[in-house]
């Protein structure tokens, strides 16, 4: 499969994963289990990107699909449908879009660590980039006159009563902030293994050149 396509299936996995997280028709008060879980595949795809580009609309098709999947009943607004769905889809691709150039700084240089004012910054750095500026994605898409929040990883937390009584102190985007972080240090922790195997096991790298070269 063409790297990039791998990409943006990434991606689109972890906008399926997400809307079905939040409340829907087969989840009806949502499950954190796959809210915790549905950013993983968004943060190993941004960590394949290898140009803003790329990032951007990687991210641009996680918020498209995840507002496709989540909102579809804005659809039978009938003759409003086209600016109720359609319209505010396409914001959310611009949006997703946008974002993504962001995303892609602390995975800009394929290293261990990120280098910044001739300071090295590591691993912590990203993973801690990347719960910040989803925290701030959510904070921003859920306050003003446009404000929407629905289609947001805090969404998917209702049943975990115990864990939502933080927001009395750090405010719903506190669990935002949790669930963007437990992806981002599971990511972290899936692209280290594949590392480790690479290390461990040389046949496995040449193998996995083997296999992009047929690609």
């Amino acid at each position: 499969m063409n790297e990039n396509l791998q990409i943006f299936f990434y991606s689109i996995i972890s906008a399926f994963l997400l809307s079905l997280g939040i409340p829907n028709e087969l989840f009806s008060f949502g499950s954190p289990l796959l809210g915790l879980f549905s950013l993983v595949p968004l943060y190993l795809a941004l960590e394949k990107c290898n140009s803003y580009k790329i990032s951007g609309f990687t991210v641009a098709i996680h918020f498209f699909v995840t507002h496709l999947l989540s909102s579809f009943w804005l659809a039978n607004f009938k003759d409003f449908a086209i600016f109720t769905l359609g319209a505010s889809a396409i914001a959310y691709f611009v949006a997703g879009f946008a974002f993504g150039l962001v995303f892609h700084v602390p995975f800009s240089q394929k290293k261990q660590y990120l280098t910044l004012f001739n300071k090295k910054f590591y691993i912590p750095f990203r993973v801690l980039f990347f719960a910040c500026l989803w925290t701030i994605h959510e904070w921003y898409k859920s306050v003003g006159f446009l404000a929407y929040p629905w289609g947001t990883v805090l969404m998917s937390a209702y049943r975990w009563k115990t864990l939502t009584q933080i927001v009395s102190i750090v405010g719903t985007f506190g669990i935002s902030f949790l669930f963007s972080l437990f992806a981002a240090v599971t990511g972290e922790g899936l692209i280290l293994l594949k590392t480790f195997q690479k290390k461990r096991f040389p046949e496995y790298k040449i193998e996995e050149e083997v296999t992009q070269r047929i690609h």
